[in-house]
């Protein structure tokens, strides 16, 4: 991967199971995820 190409970008609603699969992989539990998803319902 080129890292001069890549894009971030804001999250979309589509994303967000996703997302909680990438912190599950990376954090071999599923809290983190958790507290994402709890943030999201603050910040909304």
């Amino acid at each position: 991967m080129d890292i001069n190409k890549l894009i971030i970008r804001p999250e979309k609603q589509l994303d967000y199971r996703a997302i909680a699969e990438v912190n599950n992989l990376a954090f071999k539990q599923e809290e983190e995820a958790k507290l994402i998803e709890r943030i999201r319902q603050t910040t909304s």
